[in-house]
């Protein structure tokens, strides 16, 4: 499901996908890894989408949606809780 408010970026992040020159990383052979709860895992996936030629719509639908689990945009998911935090306490 599509989180409120996030589905313009979910459909250029699709479109994206759909329109990349290469198979985007974890759409391959290795997509357990985007969703491992292994920190390790979680850091071969990121550096992976590094590569990935949609790595920023990919952030910026993962930042519109609030996204909690799995690595998106090249972030694990203590990256994004990190920078949830630092954006609250810059905004408080």
């Amino acid at each position: 499901m599509i989180a409120a408010g996030a589905e313009a970026a979910w459909a250029r992040l699709r479109d994206g996908v759909a329109t990349a020159p290469t198979v985007v990383p974890c759409a391959g052979a290795g997509r357990p890894l985007w969703h491992s709860e292994s920190e390790t895992e979680q850091g071969a996936a990121a550096r992976a989408c590094l590569e990935c030629p949609v790595m920023v719509l990919c952030d910026a639908y993962a930042s519109t949606a609030d996204e909690r689990s799995g690595v998106w945009g090249g972030w694990t998911e203590k990256e994004r809780r990190r920078a949830r935090r630092r954006t609250r306490r810059a905004t408080a």
